[in-house]
């Protein structure tokens, strides 16, 4: 019993030997290894550290030999004390070379944190060339509409004047080839620098689709095209960006009509295969592209290079922002196309809900609204109406233009020079000079000036009592959504992009125009009745309507209260006041102040507050004839009549 336990007992310690024994040959081996790799670096000049790399090299040849000796394969003693003094030499050098290591691990630590400095400047700088270069992108726009305004306005013009000639429309088409590049670069730019917005609204995007491809049916008409359009039967609703999807399904038709001949076929169709997405396929039966360019169409600048192709004008631009707008939409787009039989683009994109939910700014909108449209439907036989139609025969009629470009403002002075006072000014802070002095009853401003820009002008004008009631037209070269809500909330009541038409700069004026003649109309009539919550201006003009009500009941018995005094209570002078009151109630200051005791009067005679003998000295009226013939005037009957009803 004993002798099997003793022979166990052997067994374990001959397996334990065995992996013991594979244990050293694999040190003896990696040393080898690692002192080969070192001799292969020195040889190589490589960097390495030495304070690490020499205490490991004396530990490792330390164990080598006493490795070697335990396999039995090395019996010279003088080695086996080698061995032990290297182990201590080891030792040593470690502890020489600790506060190395130290002082390279602290000194690794500043390189990391001086290099992420680094990285994060770098960064910094990055995304500030990338504004610097939206910026570029955005003044180059500006300084080529502000041209393009001052060629397209005249080409027009002539167009209508000399409706035969046949270059015209050669001009103007051309400059709108210009406008719809300056159009798509500045768009690039904005996608580079990550600044492209998704503005959602809910929409019938079938009627959308509809209408956006009917305006394509002329251009096909006149290059003898056959052009299809299909939506389905069902009705779809859902949530787009209206511009952007606008850009995508016009650059895609524009190309199919541009590399397709007469006699040919461009189809364009809208389903919907389930709640969640839209697929807008467009395909035409022109020249096609080759199948090893397919992936090189959506490349920016890239245009396929061959004879039939390059007979076709284009910048390369186009394909390339549909593919980044469609991937800011979160689709997908997909061609496919067989040379001299024609291309198919296939997009795909989400308009659920769920998928927009951050993105939504309007739940329901009016479906493409056309400027042409609106131009159209305020004009008389093709010519715009006249302003002064509007301007209710008052004799003073002051336009403010505020612009840096001399050859714009003497454009836009030449529009209105006949219906107005045309008073000029180079900058915002011009601008505001004129505009508090004259008090002008239209500005039209620029957005991008020196000193003081459009965004500022707006908000200091609008911010001011004797200048809040002006209306203003925003002119500029941002056709971006954000600079047209920021304009507006600043106060500007209108929004024009360059390059503009006289038609519809006209029309945007006479419409605000209008609209303050009715709410002078509405608002001249009841001033003592005047509510704040009836009062449809600004707050700012409330104010001052109320201030001014205040300020004429304060001195109602008062019959020497005259305009001087009314102004210098007013903090104004007489001629802001004035134009101030008149372009709110379409009343002179004076007709304010009397329409205002009038009615306060007819208030106190309803109530039988005295006789009428009093009352009229009550509200500041020294002669009786006097107020009975101007009350007579206003009410239609005597005060006595008045007070007995």
């Amino acid at each position: 019993m004993l002798a099997t336990v003793v022979v166990d007992i052997m067994g374990v310690i001959n397996y334990q030997w065995y992996w013991l024994k594979a244990g050293l040959y694999l040190i003896v081996f990696s040393s080898f290894y690692f002192l080969a790799i070192y001799i292969y670096s020195l040889v190589k000049k490589l960097p390495t550290k030495h304070y690490y790399s020499i205490p490991f090299i004396l530990g490792m040849i330390s164990y080598l030999l006493i490795c070697l000796r335990l396999l039995g394969w090395l019996e010279y003693k003088p080695l086996f004390r080698l061995s032990s003094l290297l182990f201590m030499v080891e030792n040593f050098v470690f502890i020489f070379f600790l506060g190395q290591i130290f002082r390279s691990a602290e000194r690794d630590k500043i390189l990391a944190e001086q290099q992420l400095g680094f990285n994060l400047e770098q960064n910094a700088r990055l995304k500030e060339l990338d504004n610097l270069k939206t910026t570029f992108f955005a003044n180059i726009s500006h300084e080529l509409r502000t041209p393009l305004t001052l060629i397209s306005g005249p080409i027009k013009e002539l167009m209508q004047k000399y409706p035969a000639e046949v270059l015209l429309p050669l001009m103007h088409r051309n400059t709108q080839r210009l406008l719809t590049l300056i159009n798509q670069l500045l768009d690039i730019s904005k996608l580079e620098a990550g600044q492209m917005q998704v503005e959602m609204s809910k929409q019938n995007i079938s009627q959308y689709f509809q209408t956006l491809t009917s305006s394509f049916t002329s251009l096909a008409e006149s290059q003898k095209i056959s052009f299809e359009t299909s939506v389905g039967t069902q009705e779809i609703r859902g949530y787009i960006d209206k511009d952007k999807l606008d850009k995508i399904i016009t650059n895609l038709l524009s190309n199919a009509f541009k590399f397709t001949s007469k006699k040919g076929k461009v189809m364009a169709t809208l389903e919907s295969p389930s709640a969640k997405t839209i697929i807008i396929t467009i395909s035409d039966t022109g020249v096609g592209i080759r199948k090893d360019k397919l992936d090189k169409i959506f490349d920016r600048f890239y245009q396929v290079d061959s004879s039939q192709n390059r007979k076709f004008e284009g910048t390369g631009i186009g394909l390339a922002l549909v593919k980044e707008l469609v991937g800011v939409l979160k689709g997908t787009i997909h061609v496919e196309s067989e040379e001299n039989a024609g291309t198919t683009f296939r997009v795909r994109i989400p308009v659920d809900k769920a998928t927009w939910n951050n993105a939504i700014v309007a739940e329901e909108s009016e479906t493409v609204p056309y400027t042409e449209n609106l131009t159209e439907s305020l004009t008389v036989n093709g010519h715009t109406k006249p302003i002064a139609d509007h301007l209710n025969g008052e004799q003073e009629n002051i336009l403010l233009i505020v612009d840096d470009n001399d050859d714009i403002r003497a454009y836009i002075k030449s529009i209105f020079e006949s219906d107005y006072q045309v008073v000029e000014a180079v900058n915002g802070k011009e601008g505001i000079i004129k505009a508090t002095e004259k008090i002008p009853n239209l500005i039209i401003s620029d957005l991008m000036m020196p000193e003081m820009d459009g965004f500022e002008f707006c908000k200091v004008l609008k911010s001011d009592e004797k200048t809040s009631h002006i209306p203003i037209i925003m002119l500029t070269a941002k056709a971006n959504v954000e600079s047209r809500v920021e304009g507006l909330e600043l106060g500007a009541d209108d929004y024009l992009i360059k390059p503009f038409h006289k038609e519809e700069l006209l029309v945007r004026v006479r419409n605000l125009i209008s609209i303050r003649e009715n709410l002078k109309k509405k608002y001249g009539k009841e001033i003592v009745e005047l509510k704040p919550d009836e009062i449809k201006v600004n707050s700012i003009d409330e104010t001052f309507l109320l201030k001014a009500k205040a300020v004429v009941e304060k001195n109602l018995s008062d019959s020497q209260f005259d305009l001087t005094r009314f102004a210098d209570e007013m903090a104004m002078s007489t001629v802001q006041l004035r134009r101030k009151i008149k372009a709110l109630t379409n009343q002179t200051s004076v007709e304010f102040i009397r329409r205002y005791r009038l009615q306060r009067a007819a208030s106190l005679l309803k109530q039988k507050a005295g006789n009428v003998s009093d009352i009229a000295y009550q509200v500041g009226f020294e002669s009786l004839p006097y107020f009975t013939k101007v009350f007579q005037e206003e009410f239609e009957i005597t005060p006595s009549e008045y007070a007995n009803r």
